[in-house]
């Protein structure tokens, strides 16, 4: 059986963590293995009875667990309990950016994604994205999830023929019938991070999907950035 691994530790995160990780599992049928590393030496809490300890170091045991090849997703928290200002805390971050498994990344007080759940995929309109974010969507479509796919338009990329509503439907169900599978568009005009945080919030998502590069550097991943402040739960799915 296909497992979904939920890494957790002192944090108050780890609470979420574990209840994301069991939703994701009741809708791919996967079953839960909830993991706190512990570093030689170290003397640690019980974070959850659930938890199986794991001693060593945190990074490379984690990356080493999520290498599994029964493993389908790792489920972790992403704030810096010593840097509260930092959206991201070192351990996430590292895993984010090298993980060549799809990651979901939980904000501080989200709890757990409803089920099915309304997910935003944001696409850019190329087949590296799409073919990253396909075998994704074919899992998740039948779950029942609400997904709609959205593009923001550059000002300088915007088509000619974006001026009037019927337009816009009709460039809409074209993108949808290439990238989206023919499911509901939304259309926007802009910088993509500010767009697509808008309209999380606009749609009510509780999950985006986002295909990235994983450069998780200053002045790259606007858009995981933004989407990291906004407090949505992100599915992160590694471009190859």
């Amino acid at each position: 059986m296909s497992r979904i691994l939920a890494f957790v530790d002192e944090q108050p995160c780890a609470v979420d963590v574990v209840l994301t990780a069991d939703a994701i599992g009741e809708v791919l049928g996967a079953s839960v293995d909830v993991v706190h590393v512990t570093e030689p030496g170290e003397a640690r809490g019980v974070v959850t009875p659930r938890a199986r300890r794991v001693p060593g170091d945190v990074i490379d045991t984690i990356a080493a667990e999520l290498a599994s090849s029964d493993v389908v997703v790792g489920v972790i928290g992403v704030r810096s309990e010593a840097n509260p200002e930092r959206s991201v805390g070192h351990v996430a971050a590292e895993l984010m950016s090298s993980c060549r498994r799809p990651v979901v990344v939980v904000p501080p007080g989200a709890g757990a994604p409803p089920i099915p759940p309304t997910i935003l995929v944001p696409h850019d309109g190329t087949d590296a994205t799409s073919e990253a974010l396909g075998p994704v969507l074919s899992v998740l479509r039948p779950s029942g999830a609400t997904i709609v796919t959205a593009h923001v338009f550059a000002p300088d990329t915007l088509p000619v023929l974006m001026s009037s509503a019927e337009d816009r439907r009709t460039i809409a169900d074209e993108f949808g019938a290439i990238h989206g599978d023919g499911g509901a568009v939304e259309l926007d005009v802009g910088l993509a991070e500010e767009r697509l945080g808008d309209l999380v919030e606009r749609l009510g998502a509780d999950v985006v999907l986002v295909a990235w590069s994983q450069h998780l550097v200053p002045g790259r991943a606007k858009v995981v950035r933004r989407l990291l402040d906004v407090g949505v739960h992100l599915l992160l799915v590694p471009i190859r």
